[in-house]
C-alpha cells in the first residue's frame, strides 16, 4: 500500500498554478524576479523542479541555475 502524500508534500509534487509566496521570495533573494506570468507559462516539470529546489525554508544551490533555465536568461 502506497503512503499517502501530506498537504505539504502534495504542495511540492503538484504545483498551484498560483506562484507560491515563499517560493517568489526564494527567487527576490537570489536576485530573480518571478511573476506570475512566468510561473504560470512554466510546464508542470519545470514548477515541480523550483519547487524542489528554492520552495522551502532552505534555497537549494540548483535554484539559480534552473531559474535561468526555465526563464532562458542568461
Amino acid at each position: 500500500e502506497p503512503a499517502t502524500l501530506s498537504i505539504a508534500q502534495q504542495r511540492t509534487a503538484f504545483p498551484s498554478r498560483e506562484l507560491p509566496a515563499p517560493l517568489a521570495a526564494n527567487a527576490r533573494a537570489i536576485g530573480f524576479g518571478l511573476s506570475q506570468h512566468q510561473w504560470q507559462l512554466l510546464a508542470e516539470e519545470e514548477r515541480y523542479a523550483l519547487m524542489k529546489l528554492g520552495g522551502g525554508h532552505r534555497i537549494k544551490r540548483n535554484f539559480a541555475e534552473a531559474l535561468k533555465e526555465f526563464l532562458l536568461l542568461d
